[in-house]
């Protein structure tokens, strides 16, 4: 998907800080220890990553044992 394809993470065109996670498995005791795994991604086109400003993970907003990722994209108008 992200190799020949040319899709993107679109988290990362805009994030690369360490410890980003969005699911825990042992919820309450992994995320004191940062402990966990980044399974929920946007995907997006080689022709809309350009558009990415900014992503970050809302880890307040708990649904079941994932946070929330959002992912700010800024299209210019014609």
């Amino acid at each position: 998907m992200f190799g020949p394809a040319g899709y993107a993470d679109a988290f990362r065109e805009a994030n690369f800080g360490e410890n980003q996670f969005t699911w825990w498995p042992d919820e309450e005791s992994a995320r004191r220890n940062i402990n966990g795994w980044r399974k929920d991604y946007q995907i997006c086109t080689p022709g809309v990553r350009q558009f990415v400003v900014d992503a970050k993970l809302d880890t307040n907003l708990r649904f079941g044992d994932h946070a929330a990722v959002m992912v700010e994209y800024e299209f210019e108008e014609e």
